[in-house]
């Protein structure tokens, strides 16, 4: 039997689960801080003979606050260290041995002061030094076990350092790890190739948003955000671009509403098409959910082919069951969803929606092109239990007197498809003219959202001299518009108001009213007969009153639109 004890050589083993909770704790709860932090890590206690030797095992249990929660059975718990620096640089500055004999004086303070004896496990404390590059998984990272100058050398030391201070015994420690390459220095581990695609994806989508909060918006809700239920009317080239942006913001629920299918023409402007769609014929609403389901495999989108009723499209004796299941079909879709995109093609085809929008009361976002000019704008609130008429006077209107996109109309909603050309049938516009609809349609959504006062937040107007202490404007994201106009003519964007129309053919109380009671026989009647909404609403009546043109100038003059404004 040898007379000698023989040590094995400290190793360590990181498990992947120890990186991948690392990471977590980095982007939610550290983020640029590169203080220390304690961890723990254990050693197995099977048995072992010369040429083995159990590593200082590493996992998620390592972040561990509580080390009585780590299962210590068949194991030795060991106190440890990490700093994780922010940049690579940083990680390649640190000078190994000063950084040793700084971050283990912990090992000779317990030798002196003889907690060792009560703690043993103070003895076996362990560094991690690391960088961790989060958008590629990839991690540098050190181990040292600190230890102090070997027996034999103390005892021969001793004597000549005895009447020294106490800071010259036992100064120099050592016990950096080899890498795999035996030689000293930091371990490079890559976790990207061994990770599922569909959660790296998740990952780097989230990690993207994360960072925000690390400097710019350290308060953003972004668990608001991931949970919206969006609902997308019309898959067209507004569709394919507010969905884009939604994916860009994490959102978790998207359903695709339309009634096309994919052609030729189409594959150019709206961006979740391909050529094979428009061979194929691919119903929009399917193509566009695979499409995003491609880009983000974890997403929860549908598709639904649903035609919309639409007032001035007449609803013969055959199309009454086709109807009927669309309009329940409809109020399904939107009952179920947080806010509702209005991006259909025609001006009539948003008219049913708006109004099961203001019965149920959902965020409605709308959002319509012309040939070099956009209209973006977000829905006033309704409260039917005790209406009252807007205050007209009121500067920055809150979201129960901000109106809908028919508030302005002066006519119902009719057939706008009957008797036109083909350039006036299809939507032209400028190919870029959409993308920049979209992301202000998605950017006030989220705006609205991370404002305290949510969908009653005020309405920022163009004119309006924006300070950090007007608290019922400035919001997370900043101000909250009601509609956004604006043109590539002259590339120029103004901020107006519209307030809600108490004899609007599709918000107002009579209308909204009239839906409630009678579901589909009121749906019939708007899309079968003329003037039904006109006079269902009043303005049929407001339009008969002989003061109408100085009821007309009053209301211009209540506009907190300029003289540039009015011009447009």
């Amino acid at each position: 039997m040898s007379k000698f004890v023989k040590f094995s050589k400290l190793r360590s083993a990181t498990d992947s689960t120890f990186w991948a909770k690392f990471v977590e704790l980095k982007i939610d709860k550290f983020k640029l801080d590169e203080k220390s932090i304690s961890i723990w890590g254990s050693y197995g206690l099977q048995s072992l003979n010369e040429d083995n030797s159990n590593p200082l095992t590493l996992d998620f249990t390592s972040f561990n606050e509580d080390v009585e929660s780590v299962d210590n059975s068949l194991s030795v718990l060991c106190c440890g260290r990490m700093i994780n620096t922010n940049t690579f640089e940083a990680f390649r500055q640190i000078n190994p041995e000063k950084f040793i004999d700084s971050m283990g004086k912990d090992v000779i303070n317990s030798i002196r002061d003889g907690t060792a004896l009560q703690s043993p496990w103070k003895l076996s404390l362990f560094l991690v030094l690391a960088y961790s590059d989060l958008k590629k998984y990839k991690f540098y990272y050190w181990v040292a076990h600190p230890t102090p100058l070997r027996l034999p050398e103390m005892s021969r030391h001793y004597e000549n350092y005895k009447n020294e201070r106490d800071s010259l015994f036992l100064s120099n420690l050592v016990g950096w790890e080899s890498n795999l390459n035996d030689k000293l220095g930091p371990t490079i581990v890559n976790l990207s190739d061994t990770m599922d695609p569909a959660k790296l994806s998740d990952r780097a989508v989230n990690l993207n948003l994360k960072l925000m909060k690390w400097r710019l918006v350290p308060n953003l809700d972004l668990e608001k955000i991931y949970n919206l239920k969006c609902l997308l009317l019309g898959a067209g080239t507004l569709g394919c671009a507010v969905a884009r942006v939604l994916l860009g913001w994490g959102v978790n629920n998207i359903t695709f509403v339309d009634n096309s299918n994919v052609s030729h023409s189409n594959t150019v402007r709206q961006s979740l098409y391909s050529h094979q769609d428009a061979v194929k014929h691919k119903h929009k609403a399917y193509a566009a959910k695979d499409a995003v389901l491609n880009i983000r495999p974890s997403i929860n989108a549908e598709g639904v082919v649903l035609h919309i009723p639409m007032p001035g499209h007449v609803v013969g004796e055959s199309m009454l069951e086709s109807t009927k299941k669309s309009l329940e079909k409809l109020e399904e879709l939107v009952e179920n969803s947080d806010v509702v995109f209005l991006l259909l093609d025609s001006r009539e085809a948003r008219w049913l929606p708006t109004v099961l929008c203001a019965a149920k009361n959902k965020i409605a976002i709308n959002a319509a092109l012309g040939f070099d000019s956009y209209t973006v704008q977000r829905h006033g609130t309704r409260n039917f239990t005790n209406p009252i008429s807007p205050d007209l006077e009121v500067r920055n209107p809150r979201g129960v007197d901000l109106g809908c996109y028919f508030c302005n109309d002066v006519t119902q909603p009719g057939n706008s498809q009957t008797d036109r050309t083909v350039d006036q049938q299809c939507t032209v516009s400028r190919p870029g003219l959409s993308q920049i609809a979209a992301g202000l349609a998605v950017e006030l959504l989220i705006t609205l959202l991370q404002h305290p006062l949510g969908i009653e937040a005020e309405a920022l107007v163009r004119k309006d001299n924006i300070s950090p202490s007007d608290t019922d404007l400035v919001g997370l994201l900043g101000c909250v518009p009601h509609t956004i106009r604006g043109s590539l003519w002259n590339y120029d964007t103004h901020l107006t108001i519209t307030h809600r129309f108490t004899s609007c053919t599709a918000c107002s109380v009579p209308i909204v009213a009239e839906y409630k009671n009678r579901g589909l026989s009121f749906v019939l009647d708007a899309c079968n007969m003329p003037n039904y909404l006109e006079k269902l609403s009043g303005l049929e009546q407001i339009l008969k009153r002989p003061d109408l043109d100085e009821l007309c100038y009053a209301l211009d003059n209540t506009s907190d639109d300029d003289e540039d404004d009015k011009k447009i």
